[in-house]
């Protein structure tokens, strides 16, 4: 079937290249974002001085945050366990949640509704 001149399969593999490019572009754009203040805040066990260097310095300053600051622990787990891992591994995590929101977004756009209006 023909839209707009274009087979569905041409249509389908520049769809998913657009998404490709975007996905690229996101992670570079996410890699080149120079360090804000709470990245490096997060880079440290919270109120010390000491780095995290493993899953179980995560854990303490889970805990740590908890009892002083609040509870807010599923984010600043996340935080954390991305400033263990790095920064390239956070800009592909980044561009790709991208991609799914734009392929989400996408999905939902293109759904076809028919809402009948019934008069009472």
């Amino acid at each position: 079937m023909k839209q707009f001149g274009i087979d569905q399969e041409t249509h389908n593999g520049a769809s998913y290249l657009i998404l490709l490019i975007l996905i690229v572009f996101m992670a570079a754009l996410s890699f080149l974002l120079p360090y804000q203040r709470d990245d490096f805040l997060y880079a440290f066990i919270w109120h010390t001085p000491d780095r995290i260097h493993s899953l179980q310095d995560i854990l303490k300053s889970l805990y740590i945050h908890y009892m002083i600051w609040g509870g807010r622990l599923v984010p600043v787990f996340i935080m954390q366990y991305f400033q263990l891992l790095g920064k390239a591994a956070f800009a592909l995590v980044n561009g790709l949640m991208y991609g799914a929101l734009v392929d989400s977004d996408y999905f939902h756009g293109s759904l076809k509704f028919s809402f009948a209006v019934s008069a009472r």
